[in-house]
């Protein structure tokens, strides 16, 4: 079924696109690059002999492990990467409440103070949304993330991967859904 695979394809898109946004998060915040591999607990270098000793406890293993180094915290001008994705997802829900059947003057014909204008606004404006998402995250990685040399730019080119897949999928989902007969979208009780 056509309508079902192409809906299918869009929440794989949106999911993906959150996923990607979420790892990239924490990848930033768990900064696994700046751990020593060869002593990640900090408890020194193991004894060359076999015994385990008080001795070796108190002199060598420190009483508390040592938290790892952190980047700077993603606030201030940096916690803009949130927003790209966010209105990402107010354009697919503006772009998906309106059906393509719902455009036309038949329509606005068969129901009572039907406006096939206002809903083609509604339309024009949350895609109009979805394309400011991918310039705000673009902005977001040339504007905040490029002038300061501290901070890693995964998190803006994972925003950027994330509004564009938002964008793609809330298009496929918008024509997945105007496939077929519209009588029968519900009905099949695996949907």
């Amino acid at each position: 079924d056509t309508r079902r695979g192409t809906c299918l394809v869009a929440g794989m898109a949106f999911g993906v696109a959150w996923i990607v946004f979420i790892d990239s998060i924490i990848q930033y915040n768990m900064c696994l690059d700046r751990v020593n591999v060869d002593d990640i607990c900090a408890w020194g270098k193991p004894p060359s002999n076999s015994t385990f000793t008080d001795a070796f406890i108190k002199d060598v293993l420190p009483s508390t492990t040592p938290a790892p180094p952190q980047w700077p915290a993603i606030t201030g001008r940096p916690a803009l990467v949130y927003l790209p994705g966010a209105l990402a997802a107010v354009a697919l829900f503006m772009v998906n409440t309106v059906e393509p059947y719902q455009l036309s003057m038949s329509y606005a014909e068969m129901v009572e103070g039907a406006s096939p204008t206002a809903l083609k606004i509604w339309l024009f404006v949350g895609m109009l949304a979805g394309l400011a998402s991918i310039i705000l995250s673009v902005w977001v990685l040339l504007d905040v993330y490029m002038r300061d040399p501290l901070l890693h730019h995964e998190p803006a080119f994972a925003a950027i991967v994330q509004s564009v897949l938002i964008f793609v999928s809330s298009g496929i989902f918008w024509v997945g859904r105007s496939y077929g007969e519209d009588d029968l979208w519900g009905s099949d009780p695996l949907l």
